[in-house]
């Protein structure tokens, strides 16, 4: 959010749309950004891509880019990791929106309680439009190797009422929830949180849409060492 240069952060891109094989990951460019914050990616072909950006102190950063013909300059934004107990972030950009989704931590046993933290900050100059159609503020959800196995409002209801907002200039909108981990979700790979405000779409018009507030995070299930008593 300074506007400083970050050196030393791993720069990373893959194709996306490529049909993955099995056993086999998509092979991925790697690159450091200099003092100055630059980085240089060459010998590509044109075609979509998802940009990745890492560096300790710091959530990671992801956006999906349109490689063409010819130079092409990207701009990633990094958001500092702060102390407040979210170890596991990831962040994600867009031209409206930096959105940042947490965890405590990257790995959890049964029977833990997890602790959620999302942050959409307002990156533009000028104040973004919301619309929600009813009670419900936003959704979270958790996906493993089978779909979608949970979501935070299947057990919610919320009343029906139109309701239009404005996120101001360098405004975050920021909410948490906590979720004890069942024991269904050991029968899944790893697991992807994801979560967004459930907003209508006002992106033609200036404002913000589901698509755009949607933000996500990995994490594991396994045995966490625990103190004896």
């Amino acid at each position: 959010r300074s506007g400083e240069p970050i050196s030393e952060a791993v720069v990373s891109i893959h194709r996306v749309g490529l049909e993955e094989i099995p056993g086999i990951a998509v092979p991925a460019i790697a690159s450091f950004t200099d003092r100055d914050g630059r980085f240089r990616v060459g010998h590509i072909r044109a075609g979509t891509y998802q940009l990745t950006a890492s560096k300790r102190g710091y959530s990671s950063t992801s956006e999906v880019v349109e490689i063409v013909p010819g130079r092409n300059t990207i701009d990633i934004v990094m958001a500092e990791t702060d102390s407040s107990g979210f170890s596991n972030a990831h962040t994600v950009f867009n031209d409206r929106l930096l959105v940042e989704v947490a965890t405590e931590r990257a790995q959890y046993a049964v029977g833990d309680t997890m602790r959620v933290r999302y942050r959409a900050s307002n990156i533009t100059e000028r104040s973004l439009a919301m619309r929600f159609p009813s009670g419900q503020d936003f959704d979270v959800s958790v996906s493993g190797n089978r779909g979608t196995i949970w979501t935070w409002s299947e057990s919610r209801s919320f009343i029906q009422a139109l309701r239009d907002t404005t996120l101001a200039v360098d405004e975050s909108y920021t909410f948490e929830v906590t979720q004890v981990i069942p024991p269904s979700w050991s029968e899944h790979g790893g697991l992807v949180l994801e979560a967004f405000l459930a907003v209508f779409n006002l992106e033609e018009e200036g404002g913000l849409s589901r698509g755009l507030t949607r933000g996500y995070v990995k994490f594991a299930l396994g045995e966490v060492s625990r103190p004896h008593l």
